[in-house]
């Protein structure tokens, strides 16, 4: 039995994106609160992440609405995205 001929390939990449810190302190007078994410691994590969509120999120106790759902792209050696926005 000959072996196949034809050869197939697996890449299999890696990407984590959060937010910069944990905590954001926010100022008593309403406005926009903004947020920088950091992406860690496929640094090489391009990443597109889709950023939104759960369903599920507290959104009484929150008090913060997102500006819009917004897709942010992370360019093949960039670690750090444009800004993502969140009004409070």
């Amino acid at each position: 039995m000959s072996p196949p001929s034809d050869t197939t390939f697996l890449a299999v990449y890696w990407a984590q994106v959060g937010f910069d810190k944990k905590r954001y302190r926010i100022c008593a007078a309403p406005g926009t609160l903004t947020l920088p994410l950091v992406r860690r691994g496929a640094i090489g590969h391009r990443v597109d992440v889709h950023v939104g509120l759960e369903g599920a999120a507290d959104l009484d106790r929150l008090e913060a609405e997102l500006l819009s759902p917004k897709l942010v792209v992370f360019e093949a050696g960039k670690s750090n995205s444009p800004f993502f926005r969140a009004c409070d």
